[in-house]
């Protein structure tokens, strides 16, 4: 198995493995950087306005919460 640390976050077969608490950390860099409210966000995407920066910051919040919320199970 090939892994490596690379800033604080296990890289494994090029896979990062978070912690839930970097996870936390990591969805609210990403809604800052997106600089919209959830509600604001939601409507946008919803109407194709974001845009391609933007929807990818969106995708990847919602892959965090996805991922969240089945760890909370």
């Amino acid at each position: 198995m090939s892994s490596s640390k690379k800033g604080g976050v296990m890289v494994v077969h090029g896979v990062e493995m978070l912690t839930r608490e970097q996870a936390l950390e990591r969805r609210d860099q990403l809604r800052e950087q997106l600089g919209l409210s959830e509600a604001d966000m939601r409507d946008r995407a919803a109407n194709y306005e974001l845009t391609l920066h933007q929807s990818a910051l969106v995708d990847e919040i919602d892959g965090l919460n996805y991922l969240l919320a089945a760890a909370s199970r």
